[in-house]
């Protein structure tokens, strides 16, 4: 069948070539239009219980996701210079698209400077800023508990700007454009008056690393371009297969990423190295077929090209097959997760390996149809026969001490592999010297924890939020919150009406407490209502069934997130009535339940995949005992690869989670076409003479393949995001590990079982 196909494709070449032309020119058009996006919607499928979850609460308050702007004085921030520095960079901030709000000291002090000495209305006060009219507001400032630690730092020299975005239906497309404006409004004010400002903040974090994916997106493909080029170079001294090679990968690439700008998809952390998935994977591929293209034009006189051509590459075509549809159902177990970046890698990497293998055959038999093919192949040389004659004397002779080192490797790694744990941790993703990471650091060590954990508290009856004994309730638990040397300060709806009371009476300090009476929590209420309407939104909703409390916490990790928040959770615990329901809300809870969603993620698809594997491999050769045997071999880099993690404190995260069933999909080609072609040896050889003939064949192969696999996967080490240069260095690992589990491993399981099929 395969050869008639063959046969078909370069009778027709100029018309396949052509269409090929078209077609890679038309998905490259579409393939140029991607964008970046790594937020954390992306994670999550449609009508996600906890996705819906914070769109009810952004429906209720607004957006939460806030832009921390920091400014620090070394001596204070309260002089002239410096206010004035506060109220021209809010100005100019309040007036872009997409910013709902901005919190300054200047705001919280309801000061404007006012050369003019025109005097406006009581909460928006103009002075003129004397030395004596400065250092009562700095005594002011200090005092007041609705500012220090919020806006002010305790020692009076850093202050925070704290910009929140609008809860825009498009925010993740126009987040990136948003903080550029945001940024330029800073450089402008900042370079005026010489002076230095950081910037923090979850959109911040996300900014940077689309920024990063963008940029290595650009640079790992064009490095694993060259790096396969010379390699391939290497194996075959041939320019024109060489040629063909980068034309199978580099169409399939463009198509692939064709299809998937098609489908509306952006790229992230993850999906970004599809590309060089296909690319190393694909030349890996295609370097078999051309090795039986080759031996057969060295060994066979045929006159009929054509038919050479068809020949060999039918000859190959079966295994390849088999061994595309184990990397196949590999990917395809990832869309069994539920996070929708996993199940877009999963399934567009399954579409490019299946679009690879088909444009592996065609281009294969169309190009050696233009080319003259040499009588040989330079993977003979010196350096790959002493590693192959080395690895099966060893196997041969220590065929025992190989299978007790390697036990002893396997229970070393199950050892790490109890210690392995799941968590992702966006800022740590950053390198160390990054700057966004290195002023979020800057901020928690000179001003405390920005980062806004959400809580709500939700009342079963309307205005059930008015009581004074649930305002009191909440207040407790504020202050049990406090106490947790985790967060910096709280701020809820009992603040606000702590400050409005002090206003009331004249702003007395010892005034500032929540109101005593029915009567004079109305009074507040009211008074909020004439002075600032919408003052008290985004603290409480109109019907005053649900009151926010925002807690500023460390920036850490999912799984540090998670335990904060259960730990302030049962803060709460035997503080309000049964009426009262308090839960986390806002983003956080959605970047907490990435971990839940990783780890089911990783079992549900390996489980998956590794019995569809093994029973492929069983149908394929049509032997049960091959297939279990198989599995010892093709377990062994997978558990090599996460004990290493355990032991190195390596986490699996957003990148590195795919490793398992990628590691897997991918490692079970080399054994297929072993076991294949020892299969096939042992029709005409003995069980001993059949090892030989396949380890000095098919382990040419496998030893080239895995150069150039673990090469191209070492390119992914300089990416500028920690999660992808382990998913690189690990796979590298874990490649390594397969040549050795089919080469050593399974070769000595085979002396040793003496196994005749």
């Amino acid at each position: 069948m395969f050869e008639r196909i063959i046969l078909s494709v370069i009778r027709l070449r100029r018309f396949f070539l052509t269409g090929l032309i078209l077609m890679v020119l038309a998905m490259g058009f579409f393939a140029a239009q991607i964008k970046v996006d790594n937020s954390i919607d992306v994670w999550f499928v449609k009508n996600d219980p906890t996705l819906l979850n914070y769109r009810e609460f952004q429906k209720e308050f607004g957006n939460d996701e806030v832009v921390v702007v920091a400014f620090q004085d070394e001596n204070t921030i309260f002089s002239g210079e410096n206010l004035g520095l506060i109220e021209a960079v809010s100005d100019r901030l309040k007036n872009i698209a997409g910013v709902a709000r901005v919190l300054s000291l200047n705001q919280g002090l309801h000061i404007r400077l006012n050369e003019d000495k025109t005097n406006v209305d009581p909460l928006n006060i103009s002075f003129v800023p004397t030395s004596e009219a400065i250092a009562q507001l700095r005594e002011r400032a200090l005092s007041d508990p609705l500012l220090v630690r919020r806006l002010i730092s305790t020692d009076g020299r850093t202050t925070l700007l704290l910009i929140y975005l609008r809860a825009l239906n498009d925010i993740d497309a126009r987040r990136d454009s948003i903080l550029n404006e945001i940024k330029q409004a800073l450089d402008h004010e900042f370079a005026k008056r010489q002076k230095m400002y950081r910037l923090a903040g979850v959109g911040v974090v996300y900014n940077a690393l689309n920024q990063l994916t963008l940029r290595d997106a650009g640079i790992f493909l064009p490095i694993s371009f060259l790096i396969v080029t010379v390699l391939l170079w290497f194996l075959l001294r041939h320019l024109g297969a060489v040629m063909i090679a980068l034309a199978i990968v580099g169409s399939a690439t463009i198509i692939l990423m064709g299809f998937y700008a098609l489908a509306g998809k952006s790229l992230n952390q993850v999906t970004t190295i599809l590309p060089t998935l296909l690319l190393i994977i694909g030349i890996a591929e295609s370097l078999h077929i051309f090795t039986e293209y080759f031996q057969a034009s060295a060994h066979t006189s045929h006159p009929d090209k054509n038919k050479r051509i068809a020949q060999s590459i039918a000859a190959v075509a079966l295994p390849c097959l088999f061994t595309t549809i184990t990397t196949v159902i590999g990917f395809l177990s990832l869309t069994t997760a539920p996070v929708a970046i996993l199940k877009d890698f999963g399934l567009f990497g399954a579409l490019g390996f299946l679009i690879e293998f088909v444009l592996a055959l065609t281009v294969s038999a169309i190009g050696f149809s233009f080319l003259n093919v040499p009588t040989g192949t330079h993977s003979d040389s010196c350096m790959l026969s002493s590693l192959v004659n080395t690895t099966e004397r060893v196997t041969r002779h220590y065929r025992i001490a190989v299978l007790v080192v390697s036990s002893a490797v396997v229970l070393f790694s199950l050892i790490g592999l109890f210690r392995l744990r799941v968590d992702t941790d966006s800022i740590g993703l950053l390198r160390s010297d990054h700057s966004v990471r290195v002023d979020s650091e800057f901020i928690e060590k000179n001003f405390g924890y920005y980062t806004p954990l959400e809580f709500v508290v939700h009342a079963s009856d309307r205005d059930g939020i008015k009581s004074i004994d649930v305002l009191q309730k909440i207040e407790a638990w504020q202050k049990r919150i406090e106490a947790d040397p985790r967060v910096s300060n709280t701020f809820a709806l009992t603040d606000a009406l702590k400050h409005i009371n002090q206003v009331l009476h004249e702003s007395a300090p010892d005034e500032y407490k929540l109101p005593a009476t029915s009567e004079s929590l109305a009074a507040a209420l009211t008074f909020s209502a004439r002075t600032d309407p919408t003052g008290l939104k985004p603290y409480v909703n109109d019907d005053f069934t649900l009151a926010r409390v925002t807690v500023s916490i460390k920036m850490t990790s999912a799984e540090g997130i998670r335990n904060i928040t259960q730990d302030l959770l049962a803060q709460s615990q035997g503080l309000f009535s049964s009426n009262i329901e308090v839960k986390a809300s806002g983003y956080l809870p959605l970047y907490v339940n990435l971990i839940d969603y990783l780890t089911r993620g990783q079992i549900s698809s390996f489980a998956l995949a590794f019995p569809l594997i093994f029973i492929f491999i069983g149908v394929f050769l049509r032997s049960a005992k091959l297939a279990l045997l198989a599995i010892v071999p093709n377990l062994f880099p997978i558990l090599l690869t996460l004990g290493v993690m355990g032991w190195l404190k390596i986490p699996l995260d957003i990148a590195t989670v795919t490793i398992a069933s990628i590691i897997l999909g991918i490692v079970v080609d080399d054994t297929v076409h072993f076991l294949y072609g020892y299969k096939k040896a042992q029709s005409a050889y003995s069980p001993d003479e059949a090892l030989s003939i396949v380890m000095q064949s098919t382990g040419r192969a496998m030893i080239s393949t895995a150069l150039i696999l673990s090469s191209g996967f070492l390119v992914l080490a300089l990416s500028s995001v920690k999660s992808i240069v382990y998913f690189g260095l690990l796979s590298s690992i874990a490649l390594i590990a397969a040549v050795l589990g089919d080469l050593l491993i399974m070769a000595a399981l085979l002396l040793t079982l003496r196994m005749k099929i």
